[in-house]
């Protein structure tokens, strides 16, 4: 919930003039600046940039007052945010909305980024692994083998969430950790076809650590928040990260 609509369009320009030769760039916006920025990455026939949406209803139509069906984001976005720690924790979403979700997307042909992490109080408990496997299953439980290679994962452990109070920082060993056992579950699932899978971490990435999460936990990728409110600091992110090319 972040920036005007206005504020959000010119920054959406000036982070549309990034550029990286392998890397891909997505930007996940608030639901009201949807359509926007998807005219003005259209406008700009240069950009390599796409757009996300945070969040979206998976009923297509209907009486549903104040919500984003997922029909109404066909052609604003090519991905979308689904079962974020914030959805899950102030929202209350539970594991079958988020597999409906996945589902809906990708009826849409819109690929969804599935949100995963444990609390401060599971991780504390040793139910980090539990909690986690148990997201991943249920989120995909309702997805085609042959349709798997268009789901992308994201592990955000909320205990190390810089807007969530008391956050910890993650460390990369502990990162690399989950991201296994995510691809661990995947694979249980769905057996070598896992392989399609990108898995990205995302728990306040900044470019000081991001070389690290890159190298040790082996991240195919992040999911940034603080630091991509600022293009100069997303850029120096972009920077380490093309270093590692």
């Amino acid at each position: 919930m972040n920036f005007t609509t206005t504020e959000a369009v010119r920054n959406f320009k000036k982070f549309s003039k990034l550029e990286s030769k392998d890397i891909e760039i997505i930007i996940a916006a608030p639901q009201i600046t949807l359509a926007m920025m998807a005219e003005a990455a259209k406008a700009d026939e240069t950009t390599k940039v796409k757009v996300a949406a945070q969040n979206f209803d998976f009923h297509p139509n209907g009486a549903r007052t104040g919500e984003t069906g997922i029909e109404q984001i066909i052609g604003l976005v090519e991905y979308a945010l689904v079962g974020h720690s914030e959805r899950r924790i102030y929202y209350r979403e539970t594991e079958k909305e988020t597999a409906q979700k996945v589902a809906a997307a990708l009826s849409t042909k819109i690929r969804p980024i599935l949100c995963v992490g444990e609390t401060a109080l599971e991780r504390e408990r040793k139910q980090a692994e539990l909690v986690v496997r148990a997201q991943v299953a249920a989120g995909l439980a309702g997805v085609a083998s042959n349709r798997l290679g268009e789901v992308i994962i994201a592990y955000e452990p909320v205990w190390s969430i810089s807007t969530m109070g008391g956050s910890k920082l993650c460390k990369p060993s502990d990162a690399a950790k989950m991201l296994e056992v995510i691809r661990d579950e995947v694979k249980v699932m769905f057996g070598a076809g896992a392989k399609k899978v990108q898995v990205l971490y995302g728990g306040s990435v900044d470019s000081d650590n991001v070389t690290s999460y890159a190298r040790t936990a082996k991240a195919d990728g992040f999911l940034v928040g603080g630091a991509s409110l600022n293009v100069y600091s997303f850029r120096d992110i972009l920077d380490k990260m093309e270093l590692l090319r």
